[in-house]
């Protein structure tokens, strides 16, 4: 299977510890799950977890000035800011539609 990404800018940066330096990252990467990540995600879920913000979170990367690459973890995306959540939703959408149109 084909592997679809987007790139874009979160409204409001989050915060990244890496080592001891405090960070604040707004590029993000989406990138789509197949049936078994999908699956992976869900059975790592705790019983208080909400599924879309699981995978949301599986979905995701950070991306900051250097290139590196930060993992986003449920805490991190479940404190993050509504308009953060909103843009994610919107990109999801975008990615989505990415690959429906590729499949065509």
């Amino acid at each position: 299977m084909m592997s679809f990404s987007l790139t874009g800018t979160l409204p409001v940066p989050m915060n990244v510890l890496d080592g001891q330096q405090a960070l604040k990252i707004a590029k993000v990467e989406l990138v789509q799950l197949n049936v078994s990540d999908s699956l992976s995600v869900l059975a790592k879920l705790q019983p208080d977890q909400f599924v879309a913000v699981g995978e949301m979170a599986a979905m995701m990367e950070l991306i900051d000035v250097n290139g590196k690459r930060h993992e986003v973890t449920y805490e991190m995306l479940s404190s993050t800011s509504r308009q953060n959540w909103d843009y994610l939703q919107q990109l999801r959408g975008e990615l989505d539609a990415k690959e429906r149109e590729a499949a065509n």
